[in-house]
């Protein structure tokens, strides 16, 4: 993520992760593979968040920070 988005750690802490992102993706499709890829790495993402891919790739247009948590 960091080559493709300059996506780069600013908090890391035992179940949170918080990425600072230089160039989000800013069509649909880019952001539905993203969020693809994202689920992959931290499911909780989108069973305890958004609730579905599309509505975290929606939240992925344009954002310049990534969230992720783990229980």
């Amino acid at each position: 993520w960091f080559e493709r988005h300059g996506a780069e750690p600013i908090i890391v802490t035992r179940d949170v992760l918080e990425l600072r992102v230089v160039r989000p993706p800013l069509s649909p499709d880019a952001a539905l593979e993203l969020a693809q890829q994202q689920f992959a790495y931290c499911d909780d993402i989108v069973y305890q968040g958004t609730g579905t891919l599309e509505a975290l790739a929606g939240t992925l247009v344009g954002t310049p920070t990534w969230y992720f948590w783990w229980n």
